[in-house]
């Protein structure tokens, strides 16, 4: 008997230690996929979407041809696979209560994930995830009710569950590294940013943001345009669509003989297996350059090159430096 105490107070620990894990995990793929834990205390950080038609992204996945058929499968399945260990939980601590009261639960974690996922700018917050991590967590139900058919004793089905959770976990492990390794933390991946050259703009840092920072739009002699995006005050039907609405604005900025004029060429090497090295290289330029590549990225869809500009100290409609982004 004591043997027996002793052996399920063991497995309940493993279970404990691997459900913890496994919550860490859940919350850095599903919320630190795309940007780091500090975006969230970053201000200007916009990088939010939302949609709330539902299969809509899952039949984008299904017929869109520019998608990876892997890639596709892989998010499908794997918002679906995520939350089976949930289920399982669930319904081991919840055995007493009813369907419908473990189906809120299985409902309410990705909803919240979702809505955290939005609040905070961490990416694209979409009820498609929220339907197929909500079926995994069904299908986590049908398992335990499988498993506690076959096996009826408590400290039988923990141990199951414990075995499980460790299949599982190697299975995800692999299928991850697979198909996105950098998600994986005991991995050497990441991103080293690298300047060259670095100009100096009489106390101007090109690391900060600028006076204004757009598309460059059009070039003329003796001004340029930029385009900027900004969201805009949102009606009440607006709001209601949980949409948001931005508004495009152009800037006409002057140049001069002062204005000086630099190209940010950027360059991405890879630096091992799954670490990479963003280099960033400055030159500086004529007015008559800018008119060059405007025309060499005519016509081309997405082909306006990001911008900054820092005003002159006497003038905000007349810009002390330009700085042009430009893929190497």
């Amino acid at each position: 008997m004591r043997a027996t105490r002793k052996s399920g107070w063991v497995l309940q620990l493993v279970m404990v230690l691997l459900f913890g894990a496994y919550a860490l995990s859940v919350i850095q793929i599903i919320l630190f996929k795309t940007i780091p834990v500090t975006a969230m205390f970053d201000m200007d950080n916009n990088l939010r979407s939302i949609n709330i038609i539902p299969f809509h992204t899952i039949s984008g996945f299904i017929h869109n041809g520019t998608t990876g058929g892997m890639r596709a499968a892989a998010n499908i399945l794997g918002n679906i696979v995520i939350f089976i260990p949930l289920g399982l939980l669930v319904s081991y601590q919840g055995s007493s209560k009813s369907f419908g009261a473990k189906a809120i639960i299985l409902l309410s974690v990705p909803l919240a994930l979702e809505i955290i996922q939005y609040v905070l700018a961490l990416g694209s917050s979409d009820i498609d995830d929220i339907i197929l991590n909500f079926a995994g967590g069904l299908m986590g139900l049908a398992i335990y009710k499988g498993i506690s058919l076959v096996l009826h004793s408590r400290q039988r089905i923990l141990g199951a569950i414990v075995v499980f959770y460790l299949v599982s976990g190697i299975c995800g492990i692999v299928a991850v590294g697979l198909v996105q390794p950098e998600l994986l933390p005991f991995l050497d991946t990441g991103v080293e940013y690298v300047t060259e050259d670095k100009p100096e703009l009489d106390g101007i840092d090109v690391y900060t943001k600028g006076d204004l920072r757009g598309s460059l739009a059009a070039v003329e002699e003796h001004y340029v345009e930029l385009s900027t995006e900004s969201e805009t005050v949102m009606s009440s039907d607006q709001e209601n669509s949980g949409l948001p609405q931005y508004i495009t604005e152009n800037h006409r900025i002057s140049i001069d003989a002062a204005t000086r004029i630099f190209f940010e060429y950027v360059r991405v090497e890879k630096d091992g297996l799954l670490k990479f090295k963003i280099i960033s290289r400055y030159e500086e330029k004529k007015p008559g350059e800018l008119s060059a590549i405007m025309e060499l990225s005519d016509g081309e869809a997405g082909s306006m090159h990001a911008a900054r500009v820092w005003y002159a100290d006497s003038q905000e409609s007349t810009a002390k430096v330009l700085l042009v982004t430009l893929k190497e």
